[in-house]
């Protein structure tokens, strides 16, 4: 009896061991699955994190997850969305396309807001550019219609017709003034004179007499 009883002691004991190292294997097992769970998304997002840090922002990340990795991994994910909206619009600001849209994210949001005050600046300085030289060239091509020995009546008429035609305006009339209180009219450009109406304008009379009289534009 008491070797049986020592038998089935030791079965025991090793029954118990064998016990105790399955579970081992399997608490092992699930450590490191848990583990293995935290550490992959984590190295993730410190690598987006490396990336977005050196200026990369193609970055690939699961926002599947719906827990506290999960939320941290999609507020990563969305700012490398944000700053790939921003720099596809810089691009096209700098290839002259003001029309693009920028996303401010919030009146903190300083990258957001310095790339529209550059695209507001940009656009202005073009616009103004380009008001200039439709300026400049205007003047330059009027000056050439005005070049050589012209009558009066040619003259204007080269003139009101390039200026008509240079501003897109339907109709145009150059008057010059005879006498003190005079306007005769000496050119124009599809201007159809009204029976009512002669060549000769008094000073004062009408929208051109008194744009005249107050050598103000009306």
């Amino acid at each position: 009896k008491i070797s049986e009883a020592y038998d089935n002691h030791k079965y025991s004991l090793y029954a118990l061991i064998v016990v105790m190292f399955i579970s081992a294997v399997i608490v092992g097992i699930v450590a490191l699955t848990f583990v293995r769970l935290i550490t992959a998304p984590l190295k993730n997002v410190v690598e987006a994190s490396n990336k977005l840090s050196q200026g990369d922002v193609d970055v690939q990340l699961d926002t599947s997850s719906e827990n506290e990795i999960g939320d941290l991994i999609k507020s990563i994910a969305t700012l490398a969305n944000t700053n790939k909206d921003l720099s596809r619009a810089a691009d096209a600001i700098g290839q002259g396309n003001y029309d693009v849209p920028i996303k401010v994210r919030s009146e903190k949001d300083m990258l957001g807001i310095a790339i529209e005050q550059m695209k507001l600046n940009l656009q202005q300085m073009t616009t103004e550019t380009q008001l200039e030289n439709w300026f400049k060239t205007g003047q330059a091509k009027l000056s050439d219609k005005m070049r050589g020995d012209q009558s009066i009546p040619e003259l204007s008429k080269n003139v009101i017709s390039y200026l008509a035609v240079y501003l897109d305006a339907r109709v145009g009339a150059i008057y010059l003034s005879e006498g003190e209180d005079t306007l005769k009219l000496t050119g124009s450009y599809a201007y159809k004179k009204r029976k009512s109406l002669t060549n000769e304008i008094k000073i004062g009379e009408g929208i051109v007499g008194q744009a005249a009289f107050e050598r103000e534009s009306i």
